[in-house]
């Protein structure tokens, strides 16, 4: 028995859920177990072909309500009709016959199969009986409509919208697209007739109820619902300004505008900046109509600016009862925040029902006019009309006493995930630049303690408030993780590294497909030291992603053996090509993929100036490619002469540039890319990129790297090895100027450049800063091969490109004067860094080195102490220099601690800094 139930209810689920290619085997299921029935059997296959064949030839999906993006109420598109020859198919059911007619353009033979439709109520009460009955009352109305019938077009639809509205338990995909289609054509229908506002808003307000209610998928059939928003808008507007309609009251009605607003926008996307404004701005003039409301204030926030949002937010907080967000003392046991979220709940329960109060009895008082004024009229008109009218006004009387529901969006009704959404934006609106803030990691912990708390919306909201617990834990834990990096606290650092790490693991627990919180993970744990499991976390947000560049470029810095990373980074290389470079992003990922693979290079063979070339005349294609492409611009001096006077004479005038037009044919791209197959399965997507990248990683490649790979990639360099010989004739041409120009009888610099606009562009500044630093790697390279000259060449170009205001070139700067024996020179170098940037790590360990050579020790252990408990805590030459100054102080103990933590450091220390690594707050 219970098999013969269960057969039934398996084909009827999948015709309510559409799965048409399931019905086959299920009609046979069906008819194995109830032999003597055939007519459900014959009726559900012949259906799913039909159906089948009918989406095949519409390429139904997503975007198939494109062809309404143009309808207004005089003009509705008609879908795709089917030629009648291609349906020939024996018909059982009356409602599937009739859609057939219907969908191949009979209208009339449809409606009459409908008009003779008579359905027994026990067999319409749920599933897919439910979903015929309905959708024989759309189609009949549609059918009205072709016939020019719009009151028996509406009616039919109000007959199918009162089915749905009273089963409100009954859902389901064919269900949702039948209810979409007769509102919309309803409300389309009723604006075109002009029919009665309390109607047709009604009909508005039910379609917008579906798509906030998530009954429907968000982005399905977005153009058909955006219609409907820029109607409802207009219509409701227009209907207020000719006092057509009579709003709850003035603050609802308000309140309900900018719910509409921010609910269309949040649809169809918010458009260009200057329109966003234009929003901010109505929402503050609304706030006259709509005092201290939090629901207004958290729009506010959505929309500002990085200025105006920190002023937002306290207000918005301040309206939910917290007025101050500083924690006074360390908040250990969680009480604080416990309060506040207690705090937080009690008042968005009080604001609800007071609004829902406030707005019902305005509600009510209108009612209560208009059934006073009917009143009033049928006691006039009594002695013209008789009784019938008295007996016609009796109904209306009673139905005015009936409870009606609020407009959605006419009161207040936020609750914690509202309150949580609202606090990340602020978060990384604002604090994301600035993690060092303890408002921003008070933000975040509130967050999290609001959704641990938050138990009916929990089980209420499953999905989105494990989708938000995720997206805290990632956000809280980063903003962590950041603020340690620039804490001068030792044990304040160690606590948010602490909570770092923990708050990243429990987002990648609660999901565990979230590329970007393993990846976030794996960062943290490589800055504090723990590189195996920073491995294991790297390798999982790769697999899960494998086109996201940063993690293969971590993944290749934490390898034990440096042939390893030069063969990761050499596989990115080649799967990810320079054609595939076209948003600045993409560009300077890739960029610093190119810059890492020449510095793990050098690591492994010694320095390979050579290299420079092939990376500068990279960075000349991409700049073209980008439309950033430099052009020279006349200075009087080749270096600024805030650096000139401190240095030798001899650095006084060069004439250099750094790129030739036979460097085309140069790259680093000469190891064997790897490629992987991607299969169109994500699961079997996932083992083959974890397969590929295991592969990568244990060194199973045709070509391994070692002497052998290095010398090849010296050879791609040999022709243009003179870096300062190679640039001007490509540069030149593009600049269309010539390289010999000099003025005031100095030569020009080649890299001395403006970008083509003259205002300020912080994406034409951020690439220009990635030159910088190449030149700067490019004068390390130098120094490192003796080539004292070069060296300088390459940091005077950076420092043109800086206007001598940049820490890390007066730093450059500082260590070749050393290396030229210039110590006086140096000094001032090192001096000026500091005067730009005081907490500038490596300096102050390079002026310490000095110091320390020169048997300053007191000076030394200054900058040194200041260096290891502030940011440069993993710096392990920081520390190796701190146990000189010890050892000389003869104070052994410490010395041995800061000897073993420099070695400790020395041991899961990369290649490269991990500071500049991409976040996502």
């Amino acid at each position: 028995m219970d098999k013969l139930k269960q057969s039934f209810i398996d084909l009827d689920q999948a015709r309510c859920d559409e799965k048409w290619q399931d019905i086959s085997e299920l009609a046979k299921k069906y008819k194995k177990y109830h032999p003597q029935e055939s007519v459900l059997e014959i009726t559900a296959r012949i259906e799913s072909e039909f159906i089948q064949h009918l989406n095949q030839a519409r390429n139904s999906g997503y975007s198939a309500d494109y062809i309404h993006a143009l309808d207004d109420p005089n003009h509705i598109a008609i879908s795709k009709r089917l030629d009648p020859a291609h349906v020939q198919l024996i018909l059982f059911s009356k409602i599937i016959l009739a859609r057939i007619y219907f969908e191949t353009a009979r209208f009339d033979k449809a409606l009459e199969w409908l008009q003779q439709l008579a359905l027994r109520l026990e067999d319409v009460e749920r599933g897919y009986g439910l979903v015929l009955l309905v959708q024989a009352r759309v189609i009949k109305g549609r059918c009205f409509e072709q016939e020019q019938d719009d009151e028996g077009a509406l009616e039919s639809y109000l007959s199918a919208l009162s089915v749905v509205e009273n089963h409100p338990d009954e859902k389901n995909k064919a269900l949702n697209s039948w209810v979409e289609d007769c509102l919309y054509r309803s409300v389309l229908l009723q604006l075109r007739r002009k029919g009665a506002v309390k109607q047709t808003l009604r009909l508005m307000r039910s379609y917008l109820h579906y798509c906030n209610t998530k009954r429907w998928p968000m982005h399905w059939r977005i153009h058909k619902r955006w219609i409907i928003f820029r109607h409802y808008i207009r219509y409701l507007t227009r209907a207020y300004q000719k006092g057509v309609y009579v709003p709850v009251d003035k603050d609802d009605l308000t309140l309900e505008l900018c719910h509409l607003l921010v609910s269309a926008h949040d649809t169809v996307g918010w458009g260009p900046k200057d329109y966003s404004e234009r929003i901010l701005k109505f929402f503050y003039n609304a706030r006259v109509y709509t005092f201290n409301s939090p629901t207004l204030c958290r729009h506010m926030v959505n929309l500002s600016d990085k200025k105006t949002c920190i002023l937002a937010t306290k207000n918005y907080l301040e309206l939910l009862g917290i007025k101050n967000i500083q924690l006074t003392a360390r908040d250990e046991d969680g009480s604080v925040l416990h309060e506040m979220v207690e705090t937080i709940g009690k008042k968005l329960q009080l604001v609800t029902h007071d609004s829902s109060n406030s707005a019902s009895c305005h509600l009510n008082s209108v009612e209560k006019r208009i059934v006073d004024i009917l009143t009033s009229q049928g006691s006039n008109s009594n002695e013209e009309q008789g009784d019938a009218f008295s007996s016609s006004l009796k109904p209306k009387s009673e139905t005015a006493t009936v409870k009606r529901k609020l407009p959605p969006g006419a009161y207040e009704n936020d609750n914690e995930l509202d309150v949580v959404c609202t606090l990340l934006i602020a978060v990384k609106r604002v604090y994301a630049d600035m993690p060092n803030e303890e408002e921003g990691l008070i933000l975040c912990d509130l967050a999290v303690a609001l959704l641990e708390e938050a138990d009916g919306l929990k089980k209420k909201k499953m999905n989105q408030w494990k989708s938000l617990m995720v997206q805290c834990r990632r956000i809280r834990g980063c903003l962590y993780g950041l603020c340690a990096l620039q804490c001068n606290e030792p044990e304040k650092r160690l606590n948010c590294l602490n909570e770092s790490l923990v708050s990243l693991s429990k987002a990648t627990e609660l999901d565990p497909h979230s590329w970007q919180a393993f990846y976030e993970l794996g960062l943290h744990q490589a800055i504090s030291g723990d590189r195996s499991q920073a491995m294991a976390s790297i390798k999982r947000s790769v697999e899960l992603n494998p086109d996201f560049i940063p993690g293969w470029h971590l993944l290749a810095l934490l390898q034990k053996h440096l042939s390893q990373a030069l063969v990761i980074l050499q596989y990115v290389s080649d799967k990810h090509t320079i054609d595939e470079q076209d948003t600045l992003e993409k560009a300077m990922l890739f960029m610093r993929i190119k810059m890492c693979q020449l510095s793990v290079l050098e690591e492994l063979e010694g320095p390979c100036t050579e290299g420079y070339t092939s990376l500068f005349f990279l960075f000349f294609k991409l700049s073209k490619k980008l439309n950033l492409l430099p052009t020279v611009v006349s200075k009087s001096q080749s270096i600024s002469s805030s650096t000139s006077k401190s240095l030798p004479s001899t650095y006084s005038k060069t004439s250099s540039g750094f790129l030739s037009e036979n460097s085309s044919n140069m790259s680093l791209q000469t190891i064997e890319s790897i490629e992987s197959s991607h299969e169109d399965d994500q699961d079997e997507k996932q083992l083959e990129n974890k397969q590929g990248l295991d592969k990568v990683i244990e060194g199973e490649q045709e070509h391994q790297v070692g002497s052998e790979s290095g010398i090849s990639l010296r050879s791609s360099f040999k022709n243009n090895s003179d870096l300062f010989k190679a640039f001007p004739n490509e540069m030149n041409r593009a600049s269309h100027q010539d390289d010999s120009v000099t003025e005031g009888g100095i030569e020009k610099s080649y890299s001395t450049l403006v970008f083509q606009q003259a205002e300020k562009d912080d994406n034409k500044e951020r690439w220009k800063q990635m030159l910088v630093q190449l030149w700067i790697m490019a004068s390390s390279s130098y120094l490192r091969n003796k080539q004292y000259d070069e060296a300088f060449k390459a940091i005077q170009e950076a420092d043109q490109l800086t206007d001598g205001v940049n820490a890390d070139v007066w730093h450059q700067i500082g260590k070749v004067l050393i290396a030229q024996g210039q110590r006086a020179a140096a000094l001032d170098a090192f001096k000026k860094s500091l005067v730009i940037e005081p907490e500038h790590g490596l300096t102050c360990i390079s002026l310490a080195s000095v110091y320390l050579d020169m048997n300053e020790y007191e000076l030394a252990e200054y900058l040194l102490e200041k260096t290891t408990r502030g940011t440069g805590w993993n710096q392990p030459e920081a520390w190796y220099l701190l146990s000189k100054v010890y050892m000389k102080q003869e104070n052994l103990i410490d010395a041995k601690q800061c000897l073993m933590y420099a070695l400790q450091l020395s041991e899961t220390n990369t290649i490269q800094p991990l500071n500049d690594f991409p976040r996502f707050l």
